[in-house]
């Protein structure tokens, strides 16, 4: 219908807009949003009248919403799983580990969740995310001593 034609319009300008910003990686998963939402509209209009199938506003609405956030979302989680090499993927699983604790974490208990990097390792990667303000490090008084916390920007 003319009114789910209007949808995927939308749909292409923001597609647009993305091929224009995007990464290389990240062009070539929006180059396929359109494709994807059309199918997913045609999946939805099939499921709703198999005699008479008619991609109209609401199945429109409803494939390209959904094809837009599954595209957000693994370009997110490329973003945080995808390395360009060791050093990179080790600072990727540190800074995942320090937000699956909630942003923050001291160091006694990242480096008990590090195990699997050599002490200097460790410290590598962590110098080179307060370098790039990627993690922010803090002391915290205690009625002892300073407790050193970690917290992701």
């Amino acid at each position: 219908t003319p009114e789910g034609g209007a949808v995927f319009d939308r749909l292409a300008a923001l597609v647009d807009e993305r091929l224009a910003d995007e990464s290389d990686a990240g062009r070539a998963l929006w180059a396929r949003a359109e494709e994807k939402a059309c199918r997913l509209a045609l999946v939805y209009s099939c499921s709703a009248c198999r005699e008479n199938p008619v991609i109209d506003e609401a199945a429109s609405s409803w494939a390209c919403d959904l094809s837009e956030h599954l595209t957000r979302r693994m370009l997110h989680v490329c973003h945080e799983w995808v390395a360009e090499g060791q050093f990179d993927a080790r600072q990727k699983r540190v800074l995942r580990i320090v937000r699956k604790a909630g942003g923050t974490i001291g160091r006694r208990e990242l480096s008990r969740r590090t195990q699997f990097l050599t002490q200097r390792e460790r410290q590598e990667v962590i110098d080179n995310l307060i370098e790039t303000q990627q993690l922010e490090q803090h002391n915290e008084q205690t009625a002892t001593r300073p407790r050193v916390v970690y917290v992701a920007s």
